[in-house]
C-alpha cells in the first residue's frame, strides 16, 4: 500500500476508533444513570420536578438516554452545585441519604463528567471567531506600525458576560468585510511611495485660547498661561504629516503653585466643537521653573483617524484645577494655578515607513525601484526596465512567504504559496500593473480567514495554533516572531519552554493591554463613563478623581500581577496604589502628584483590596443609587466565580424609595420574602449588604445622602455656601454569608473573604478562562478550574502562580 493511502487509512481508523470510545464513554454514563441516579431522583424530586409539577420546568421523571443527558450539561453541572450546596432539597424537604447523595454526586463528577470530557476533546470546547476590534487593530500596529480605522469602519463588538472575546460576540457581517478591505487598502496605501526622509523635528510655540481677548494670560517671554482644566487649554498649532509613533517634548510648568502640575496630553480633531479629542498620556509639569517633558505618542492622518477625517492635532489640559477663567473674563485677574507652556516639539517618524521597510524588505534595488514609479502610473511586466520576469516572481514568493506566516501565524502550505504565485503570472503575462498585483496580494493575506480569525482545529493546538492564544491572552495581539520560531521548532508545548515564553511576554510592554483590557472586562470598568454622580448629593466628585480610579484598578492588578501576590489582596490588601487625588479620597495620608504609587493603607481603614475602590463602586452603582443587587451579583461572579443565573422575567427589580421612607434593607426583605427569588439571592445579596457601606463614588458612609429640597431649587449663586445634601437614613451593612457567617459589616466580611483564598482564586481563573479561550467557563470545565486552584495553592494563590496554571492547563492547551 502507498505510504498517503497507509497514512490516510490509519487517520481514518484513529478518528473512527475515538468515535466510539466517545460514544461508549456517554452509553456508560447513560447506563449507570438508569441504575444509579434514576431511581434517586424518583424518589426524592420527582415531587416537584415530575410529570405532574414542573418547578423551574424540570421534569425528572422523563427516561433519559445518552443523546439527552449529552445535551444537557448546564442542567447535570447546576443540580451537582445546588446538591453539594445544600440548597436542593429545600430543608423543609425529605432529605436524600447518605448512599443517595453519593450515588448522584458520584455520578455527575465520575461517568457524567467524563463523557463529557471526551465530548469536548473531539468537539472542541472553543468555537471559531474573528478577532475583536481590539486584537485587530493591535495587530495590525505590531505588524505595520499603523492603526486601522476600526472605529470608523467595523461595527462595535458585541459581549458575552462581559467578555468581547467569545464567538458568539463576534459575529460578521457585509460592512464588517467591506471594512476590513477598506482598511487593508488605507494601510497599505503607505506602501511604495517615493517620499524618503530622515525624521523630521517641527517645533511650535504655545498659542492663546482664541476664547476672547485676554482669556489667556500672556507673560513677557510669550510662555501662554492656561487656568482651565478643559479644551481651551494647551493650544498649539500643529497638525500631524504622518502617521505613527512620534516623540514629543514639551517646555512648561505649574504656575502660581508649590506642586507638580499633572497635564494630560490629547491628540484629535481640535478645530471642532465641541473637540474631538483621545487621551495620550499623563505627564506631570515642575512647580514654578520651566523644563522639558517628553513622551511618545501614536498620531494619525486624516485617512487612518477613526474618530474623524482629519489629521490629529494636539493639546495639553491641566487636570484638577478647574474653570478658574470663563470666556470673556481676564486670566490675569486670577490667582490660582495655572499650567504654563513655552512649546511644543514633535519629531516625525522617518520615510519610507515602517510598513514599507518590512513588506518590501525581500525586493531587490531595481524591482523596488520599479515599483515605486509604478504605484501611482502602473507600468506592466512588458513596460518594466529596471526588473524581469524571473526576479518579479522569484521577489513575490520570498515576500509572500515571509509575511503569510506572520499574517496567518503559521506556515504557508505549499497549496496556498502554489495557489497565489499562479494567480500573480496569470495577471502579469496579462498586461495587469506589478504594483497594483503586488499590493493586492498583500490586501487578500490582510483580509484572510486566517488573518481576520483565530483558527483552532479540533483536538489538542498545534504549536502554532498554541502561540496565537498565548499571544491573544497575553498581549491582545498576534505572536512575535520569537514565539513563532519556537512553534516551527515545535517545542512550544513543552512545559518548561511554554513557562518561559509566559514569563516573557509578561515582562513585555506589550503585557499592559492584557492588564487594562482584561480588568476593563472582568470588573465591568468600560461602564466607568456611563454614568455622572448626581451632583448635588456627591458635589467633589470631579473628573479628576474618576480618570485616577480607572488606572488605580490596573495598577493594583498589576502590581499583583508583577509579585505574585495572593488572591487575597483582592479582598484584604494592606497597600494601596494612589495619587493625590485618590488618596484625598480615601482620607489616606496626604501624597503629592498625578502619578499613582505604593502607600500603605492604615490598620482600621475600610478600604482594603480592590473591591471597594472607586472606580468598581461606581460601575456597581447608577450614578444616584447603589444597589445591594448588583453590588453582591458582581461579588459573587466577578471575584468568586459562582455564576448567577438571570431572574425570573416576571420577577420586578426594586425601585429606590425616593421618599426615604424604607431602608434598602427593609424593600429587599420584602423581595426576599417571595420563595422564588429567595434561595436565589441569599448566594449573593449579603456582599452586596456589606458594600452599602460606600456611596456611588466610593466614599465610604454610616448614612444614606438625600437632597435639600429647598437648596436644589436655588440657582447655584443663590445658594450662598449651603449644602445641598443632607444626611439620611442609617446604613445597615451586617449581614450573613452563604455559609452561614453573620458580619457586622465589610470589615468582617473581609477577613471571612481573606480566608477563602481557593474560592477567590477559583473566581479568577473562570474569568480568565473565558478570555483566554473565547468561551465561557463551564461545568464541565470546573473539574480542570480546581486542578489549577490546587497547583497554584504553594504559593497562596499567587496571581501570576494562576495564569502559569491556566496556561499549563488541558482547557488552555486544547481547542
Amino acid at each position: 500500500m502507498p505510504f498517503p493511502r497507509l497514512l490516510s487509512a490509519t487517520v481514518v481508523a484513529i478518528v473512527a476508533l475515538s468515535a466510539r470510545c466517545g460514544l461508549a464513554a456517554a452509553e456508560d454514563a447513560a447506563a449507570s444513570f438508569q441504575a444509579q441516579v434514576q431511581p434517586v431522583l424518583t424518589s426524592r424530586c420527582s415531587e416537584c420536578h415530575g410529570a405532574d409539577k414542573k418547578k423551574a420546568r424540570l421534569d425528572f421523571s422523563v427516561v433519559r438516554g445518552a443523546k439527552q443527558l449529552a445535551g444537557e450539561e448546564e442542567l447535570w453541572f447546576r443540580v451537582l452545585d445546588q446538591v453539594e450546596s445544600g440548597r436542593m432539597p429545600p430543608p423543609d424537604e425529605k432529605q436524600p441519604s447518605a448512599a443517595q447523595l453519593k450515588a448522584l454526586v458520584g455520578w455527575i463528577r465520575g461517568d457524567y463528567a467524563s463523557a463529557a470530557l471526551d465530548r469536548q476533546r473531539k468537539e472542541g470546547r472553543s468555537k471559531l471567531r474573528r478577532l475583536n476590534r481590539h486584537e485587530y487593530a493591535n495587530t495590525v500596529f505590531d505588524l505595520t506600525g499603523l492603526r486601522p480605522t476600526v472605529g470608523m469602519d467595523l461595527p462595535e463588538d458585541g459581549r458575552v458576560d462581559g467578555y468581547d472575546k467569545v464567538s458568539s460576540a463576534l459575529s460578521f457581517s457585509s460592512s464588517a468585510a467591506d471594512g476590513y478591505f477598506k482598511m487593508s487598502e488605507q494601510v497599505l496605501g503607505w506602501v511604495l511611495r517615493p517620499a524618503q526622509s530622515p525624521a523630521r523635528t517641527v517645533r511650535v510655540q504655545a498659542e492663546e485660547s482664541g476664547q476672547s481677548p485676554g482669556h489667556t494670560l500672556v507673560l513677557a517671554d510669550q510662555t501662554k498661561v492656561s487656568f482651565n482644566s478643559d479644551t481651551t487649554s494647551g493650544r498649539f498649532e500643529f497638525t500631524a504629516a504622518l502617521p505613527g509613533m512620534h516623540h514629543v517634548r514639551f517646555s512648561l510648568y505649574g504656575y502660581q503653585t508649590d506642586k507638580p502640575m499633572a497635564f494630560g496630553v490629547y491628540a484629535g480633531h481640535v478645530w471642532a466643537y465641541p473637540q474631538i479629542l483621545d487621551q495620550l498620556a499623563v505627564l506631570a509639569a515642575p512647580p514654578g521653573q520651566a523644563a522639558v517633558v517628553e513622551a511618545d505618542v501614536y498620531l494619525r492622518t486624516r485617512d487612518l483617524n477613526d474618530r474623524a477625517a482629519v489629521s490629529d492635532g494636539l493639546r495639553v489640559i491641566p487636570f484638577g484645577i478647574g474653570v478658574q477663567v470663563p470666556k470673556n473674563s481676564f486670566a490675569k485677574d486670577c490667582k490660582g494655578p495655572g499650567l504654563a507652556v513655552q512649546w511644543m516639539e514633535v519629531e516625525e517618524p522617518a520615510q519610507p515607513l515602517a510598513i514599507d521597510s518590512w513588506i518590501t524588505a525581500d525586493l531587490p534595488k531595481g524591482l523596488m525601484a520599479e515599483l515605486r514609479r509604478s504605484r501611482d502610473n502602473p507600468v506592466s511586466l512588458a513596460q518594466a526596465k529596471d526588473t524581469n520576469r524571473t526576479e518579479y516572481l522569484t521577489a513575490l514568493q520570498t515576500t509572500f512567504m515571509r509575511l503569510g506566516q506572520r499574517f496567518y501565524r503559521r506556515e504557508v502550505t505549499a497549496a496556498e504559496n502554489k495557489e497565489m504565485m499562479t494567480d500573480v503570472m496569470r495577471q502579469i503575462d496579462g498586461g495587469a500593473s506589478l504594483a497594483t498585483v503586488f499590493l493586492q496580494k498583500i490586501t487578500e493575506l490582510m483580509t484572510a480567514p486566517d488573518f481576520l480569525c483565530v483558527v483552532e482545529p479540533a483536538g489538542r493546538l498545534s504549536d502554532a495554533a498554541l502561540a496565537s492564544r498565548l499571544s491573544y491572552l497575553l498581549w491582545n495581539s498576534t505572536p512575535d516572531e520569537a514565539l513563532l520560531e519556537l512553534a516551527r521548532k515545535g517545542r512550544l508545548h513543552e512545559p518548561k519552554v511554554l513557562h518561559e515564553q509566559t514569563e516573557r511576554l509578561l515582562a513585555d510592554a506589550k503585557s499592559a493591554r492584557f492588564v487594562s483590557d482584561f480588568v476593563n472586562q472582568w470588573l465591568g470598568l468600560r461602564a466607568l463613563d456611563d454614568t455622572t454622580p448626581d451632583h448635588n448629593l456627591h458635589p467633589d466628585y470631579d473628573e479628576a478623581l474618576k480618570l485616577a480610579s480607572g488606572q488605580e484598578t490596573e495598577a493594583f492588578f498589576r502590581r499583583m500581577l508583577d509579585e505574585n501576590l495572593s488572591v487575597r489582596n483582592l479582598v484584604a490588601a494592606d497597600w494601596a496604589m494612589v495619587n493625590e487625588r485618590l488618596a484625598r479620597h480615601y482620607g489616606l495620608p496626604a501624597v503629592e502628584g498625578a502619578q499613582l504609587r505604593k502607600v500603605a493603607v492604615p490598620e482600621g481603614s475600610p478600604y482594603s483590596g480592590l473591591w471597594t475602590q472607586s472606580a468598581v463602586m461606581k460601575v456597581t452603582a447608577n450614578g444616584t443609587n447603589t444597589s445591594p443587587v448588583k453590588r453582591g451579583r458582581w461579588v459573587a461572579e466577578r471575584l468568586l466565580g459562582i455564576p448567577i443565573p438571570p431572574p425570573p422575567p416576571n420577577i420586578k427589580p426594586i425601585e429606590p424609595d425616593v421618599r426615604g421612607a424604607k431602608t434598602l434593607r427593609e424593600q429587599f426583605a420584602l423581595h426576599s420574602n417571595d420563595k422564588a427569588c429567595a434561595a436565589c439571592h441569599a448566594k449573593f445579596d449579603p456582599y452586596g449588604f456589606a458594600l452599602e457601606s460606600f456611596d456611588v463614588t466610593g466614599a465610604f458612609r454610616t448614612t444614606y445622602r438625600e437632597v435639600v429640597p429647598e437648596v436644589v431649587k436655588l440657582q447655584p449663586h443663590e445658594r450662598q455656601g449651603r449644602a445641598t445634601w443632607r444626611d439620611g437614613l442609617v446604613v445597615d451593612c451586617s449581614g450573613r454569608t452563604p455559609e452561614g457567617k453573620a458580619f457586622s459589616g465589610i470589615a468582617e466580611l473581609r477577613q471571612q473573604l481573606k480566608a477563602r483564598p481557593e474560592a477567590l482564586a477559583r473566581g479568577v481563573l473562570r474569568n480568565l478562562v473565558t478570555y483566554a479561550t473565547g468561551t465561557p467557563a463551564s461545568g464541565v470545565d470546573q473539574l480542570a478550574i480546581e486542578k489549577m486552584v490546587k497547583s497554584a495553592a504553594a504559593d497562596d494563590y499567587g496571581l501570576r502562580s494562576l495564569i502559569h496554571a491556566l496556561v499549563q492547563s488541558e482547557l488552555f492547551g486544547w481547542k
